[in-house]
């Protein structure tokens, strides 16, 4: 038994992907799109890791973009926070690397299973509707 699969996708997509027998297109709103998105720059940090080219960076800004715009911040608040914090603990340009002497379980170091819950919680929550 194949389980659906939910991907947020870009406007025009969507338009594209209309009509097609392979795939429903819905619609979200609120606190479904706000986790949606989040799960999206999830998904494209994931890309970027894997294929990391300037238009990975471009889809991760553009979810991480559309966040911001849903919670009514702008770019220059992040400017902002991203200086204080920049000044307060610095950046990563020095290429410092931690190593903890015990991590037993790398699943909970990458916090995992807080994802796969998060990923569940929107199946449930999308499908239950449609």
């Amino acid at each position: 038994m194949s389980i659906p699969c939910l991907k947020l996708v870009r406007d025009y997509i969507g338009e594209e992907l209309k009509g097609r027998k392979d795939v429903t297109i819905i619609k979200v709103r609120g606190d479904e799109l706000e986790l949606m998105l989040r799960v999206k720059v999830l998904e494209e940090a994931i890309e970027f890791v894997l294929r990391p080219t300037l238009e990975e960076v471009v889809d991760i800004f553009e979810a991480l973009y559309s966040w911001l715009k849903m919670r009514n911040l702008d770019l220059n608040r992040l400017e902002e926070l991203r200086r204080t914090k920049l000044r307060l603990r610095g950046g990563f340009k020095e290429g410092y690397v931690a190593i903890w002497h015990k991590c037993d379980d790398v699943h909970e170091f990458f916090k995992l299973r807080d994802i796969e819950s998060l990923l569940k919680e929107l199946h449930v929550r999308i499908l239950s509707k449609y």
